[in-house]
């Protein structure tokens, strides 16, 4: 969409004669877009030739797989020519775009779904997703059935390789966003609860949003008085619209501007967050 006009850049039903639902979309470049569709797989559309897919490619549906649709794509370096991407499939795939959509590696996990990811340093992301399994500490009758909960794992993105993973204590709900946040991770989903963890295995603080949270976005502070602090996190929550809260404590040194110290160890700046849906702003009770 440019200057109120909307430019039509492909329609699969050309094609298909069939629905196609877009899952996830990210820019290469100012003119290059990569998205992913269900069903139809990954595509790269050039804004500057409309109506043409310069490259397609479909993803492998794995045996323990309903679907295979890609739900987030992240650049695995800045020049962009390297891509990661996962989706309602076990895996986290790499994909070097010089060489085409054709071709992947992959990174086996073994989670049910990995719905959201976020860079960690220069070689590392976490991922948040979906398992299902039985707990070792489990037996007898429960332990004949499986357990579907929310799923952390720490990928090394030079090696791909999995370093760690924390099934069982993420998150009791499938986790659709993360974020980092310095040595940790912010983490949310279908639980209504946005976590924040040391690492992937600690949780912290946990924060009752009572709805579905299914994006992350962390905005740092620039304010002198915050330390090894976030300022706001915006969470996009759906149809419910967007909120925001406030992390961190107002450091021991310097002037406060005002503000009330903090207990030592307080994680949440402020608990008040306004919902704004469509325009209407209205006030959580958090």
């Amino acid at each position: 969409m440019e200057s109120g006009t909307t430019l039509p850049l492909y329609d699969f039903s050309v094609e298909s004669g069939t629905r196609t639902l877009i899952t996830t979309i990210r820019q290469l470049t100012p003119t290059t877009i990569i998205f992913g569709s269900y069903p139809g797989g990954m595509h790269i559309s050039d804004v500057r030739q409309p109506s043409t897919i310069v490259q397609r490619g479909a993803v492998s549906r794995p045996p323990s797989a309903e679907q295979a649709t890609p739900l987030c794509i992240r650049n695995r370096d800045e020049d962009g020519n390297n891509i990661l991407v996962c989706g309602r499939f076990p895996s986290v795939l790499c994909y070097d775009l010089r060489v085409g959509l054709s071709t992947c590696r992959s990174v086996y996990s073994g989670a049910e779904s990995l719905s959201s990811m976020a860079l960690v340093g220069r070689n590392r992301i976490i991922v948040g997703g979906s398992y299902r399994g039985i707990p070792s500490n489990y037996s007898g009758f429960r332990a004949k059935h499986t357990e579907g909960r929310g799923t952390l794992e720490s990928i090394n993105t030079r090696n791909l390789t999995l370093e760690i993973k924390n099934r069982w204590t993420a998150s009791n709900a499938t986790i659709l966003a993360v974020a980092p946040r310095n040595g940790g991770v912010f983490a949310a989903g279908g639980s209504g609860s946005l976590r924040l963890l040391s690492g992937i295995e600690t949780g912290i603080r946990d924060i009752d949003m009572n709805r579905m949270i299914t994006k992350i976005q962390v905005q740092r502070s620039a304010h002198e008085g915050y330390y090894d602090a976030v300022e706001r996190v915006y969470l996009g929550c759906g149809t419910d619209g967007v909120a925001c809260l406030e992390f961190g404590h107002p450091s021991d040194d310097g002037d406060l501007g005002g503000q009330t110290a903090q207990p030592p160890g307080s994680l949440l700046a402020n608990q008040f967050s306004d919902l704004h849906y469509f325009g209407r702003r209205v006030g959580l009770d958090l």
